[in-house]
């Protein structure tokens, strides 16, 4: 009886399920999609929650705000979100940018910008592309900053986004700044000014009113640079969001007091800025004004301030910022790996949905393949075959779930290692930045100070620029009695070793003159060399270091005579008299490095000058500059600049000096260190 019932109820289904399975079949195919998506849809509510989060914390830990991005981000590619996930792109970018990290800072911005074309979100994609402006004005490459900025323009007026229009003025005027075409600069500025305050945008602003105070400031129009800061600070109302931008106004107002030596307002503006830099919490801007208090009262001359604003200014950029600007993930095959196995995932998973809906639909059409009592005995067979296929498939299923979720940890686990090792290098090339800056700040204070060649020398020019952070090149001034002795060093190599080897040089000529009083210059180069070569110990080693010089001992005679007394170790000494350049060359060999024979001595030249007559100290660093071809610059070019050069003031001279070198270097690597000092006596 009990086989009997089974037997009709199964007739019975078959039956309906025969008449009835087109229809089911065509409602299968069209309910499907439906069913997956309710099957995939999320709630928004904690990516967007994320992004937001991570946007509060760009200014302030733009480490923790990437962190947070990298999980929205994926949270938003794994359920496809399309606008979130762009978002993320965008906030990992800004962060890596604030950390100095370019090259992936621009891969973010390119991939977010990639979503946004595909999507049609054309005001997003003009402020992604001012984004890209931005990074490429701080890596100085101002041509594409310029090309970015006139491309989010471009793209910003076709759709009427007028606070992007401003965005992309901005970047261009302060691309044009940079450039020194301060007459378009101020044009692009001028014109974010009016768009901003057409639309009452007032945080925008606030940047634009500093901006062009920031170029009127370089035009030297002190009171129209401080009428702007004035405005910036009028729209400053000192909310939370922008009460950082009052502290950089009142920083750049105290750059227009140091500009005009009115240090006491210029303490006021800068102390103002740095508490309210503390108030705000913004390291950036606590750090922007410990600077400008370092470089201040190192002008005062104030140097356990000096010292103290530094410490601060270094410990705040270590903490706030990745200062390599070349830190780059070379693991190529670590990058491809990664890649790989996220296609393997995203392959795996078009699979899984695939074969759900596979066994979806062969329930249905098993359920409606046969009829009647034969049909119920081969629905019974193919009913147990399907039973067994799905748990094979379930099984299946199971395991590349697993395999998936192996694959993600793994992926996770890669990236944290790269991230570490990322992070342990930018660490490690901060402190040894951190040092070498502060061996600039210990050179830099042994180099006679501008009162004191004012005082010696009268009028003078000194063109100094290190190749590198620290110099191989310095200079020398002393007077003793009514001698005057002044030189110009270029030590061996440049950079760290350079920078040593000037401190053993400097040290050498004080014990020489100002301890021993030696005044004979051929006496000072021998002593000279022979202190470098005891104190490197060449007799017994390898080390064939040296320096080459040019020395110039002046003395006042009668009237309006004088007589120069000159030296030279592989350096010659040019000189203006009578109108009339002329050249003395020094003798050929330098200090240091090998042993002189006992006879020999350095070769003293005297000449008698007159007040007005021009003198030209100089190392080889000028000559060896190189064009864009890698052509120097050579000694006859030197040679026709100081010939123009000699009816020009000596104050004026120091400009002309640095335009020509300028416009023949353009955008070639500085070679050597330079240094030129020119002497009116």
């Amino acid at each position: 009886m009990t086989n009997y019932r089974y037997f009709s109820v199964g007739l019975f289904i078959i039956g309906w399920l025969f008449m009835a399975s087109p229809k089911l079949i065509a409602q299968a195919t069209q309910a499907s999609p439906y069913i997956e998506k309710e099957y995939n849809k999320t709630p928004k509510a904690e990516i967007g929650f994320k992004l937001r989060q991570s946007e509060v914390l760009l200014n302030n830990s733009p480490q923790n705000s990437r962190k947070i991005a990298l999980e929205a981000l994926y949270l938003a590619s794994q359920k496809k979100y399309r606008q979130e996930e762009a978002k993320a792109h965008e906030l990992i970018g800004q962060a890596y940018m604030a950390q100095a990290v370019h090259e992936q800072a621009l891969e973010h911005f390119l991939k977010g910008l990639d979503i946004l074309q595909k999507i049609e979100d054309w005001k997003r994609v003009a402020h992604i592309l001012n984004h890209i402006a931005v990074l490429y004005r701080r890596q100085r490459r101002y041509d594409e900053t310029i090309n970015y900025s006139k491309q989010a323009l471009r793209l910003a007026k076709k759709f009427d986004h007028y606070s992007e229009i401003a965005l992309a003025h901005i970047n261009l005027g302060g691309a044009y700044y940079f450039k020194k075409n301060y007459q378009k600069s101020i044009e692009y500025i001028q014109s974010s000014i009016d768009i901003r305050e057409k639309f009452d945008e007032k945080t925008g602003l606030i940047n634009s009113y500093n901006n062009m105070g920031l170029v009127m400031r370089k035009l030297k129009k002190y009171q129209e640079a401080l009428r702007w800061y004035a405005m910036s600070l009028k729209v400053n109302s000192g909310e939370s969001g922008v009460k950082h931008m009052r502290s950089a106004t009142l920083d750049n107002i105290g750059d227009v007091m140091t500009d005009q030596e009115k240090y006491k307002e210029a303490h006021e503006y800068y102390n103002e800025a740095l508490k309210i830099a503390h108030e705000s919490g913004v390291s950036l801007r606590m750090m922007e004004a410990h600077q400008s208090l370092y470089e201040l009262t190192t002008k005062e001359q104030n140097f356990k301030a000096a010292l103290y604003h530094y410490r601060q200014y270094v410990l705040l950029k270590d903490s706030f910022m990745n200062t390599s600007m070349g830190v780059k993930m070379n693991n190529l095959q670590q990058k491809r790996k990664i890649e790989v196995s996220k296609k393997e995932k995203e392959l795996l998973e078009k699979d899984i949905k695939l074969k759900k809906s596979t066994i979806y639909r062969q329930k249905i059409l098993t359920a409606s393949a046969t009829v009647g009592l034969m049909l119920m005995l081969i629905l019974a067979f193919v009913m147990h075959r399907s039973r067994r296929f799905l748990q094979a498939q379930k099984a299946e299923i199971d395991r590349q779930n697993q395999a998936l979720l192996f694959t993600q940890e793994e992926i996770l686990s890669q990236q944290e290692v790269i991230t570490a090792s990322n992070e342990q290098l930018t660490l490690q090339n901060s402190k040894i930045m951190s040092s070498i800056r502060y061996a600039q700040t210990i050179q830099e204070a042994i180099l006679p100070f501008s009162s004191r060649l004012k005082k010696v020398l009268g009028e003078y020019f000194v063109l100094y620029k290190p190749k590198d952070v620290v110099s191989g090149d310095f200079y020398w001034l002393s007077k003793l009695d009514r001698y005057k002795f002044i030189a110009v060093v270029d030590c061996t190599g440049h950079g760290v070793p350079g920078a040593f080897m000037s401190l053993i040089g400097f040290s050498l000529l004080n014990e020489i003159i100002n301890e021993k009083h030696h005044t004979d210059p051929s006496v000072i180069l021998r002593q000279l060399h022979e202190g470098v070569f005891f104190a490197l110990k060449q007799e017994q080693s390898i080390n064939r270091d040296g320096m080459d010089l040019c020395m110039c001992r002046i003395e006042e005679q009668e009237e309006d005579n004088l007589k120069v007394v000159f030296a030279g170790a592989k350096r010659p000494l040019y000189y203006v008299s009578n109108n009339q350049l002329h050249t003395l060359k020094g003798d050929r060999v330098s200090l240091g490095g090998r042993p002189i024979k006992t006879s020999k001595q350095f070769t003293n030249h005297t000449l008698c000058m007159k007040k007005g007559d021009l003198l030209y100290l100089t190392t080889d660093g000028y000559v060896d500059t190189p064009n864009p071809q890698r052509q120097s610059f050579k000694q006859h070019r030197l040679l026709q600049l100081l010939d123009d050069c000699k009816h020009i003031p000596i104050h004026q001279q120091k400009h002309i000096f640095e335009n020509v070198l300028n416009n023949y270097q353009l955008d070639a690597e500085q070679r050597d260190d330079i240094t030129i000092i020119g002497v009116k006596l």
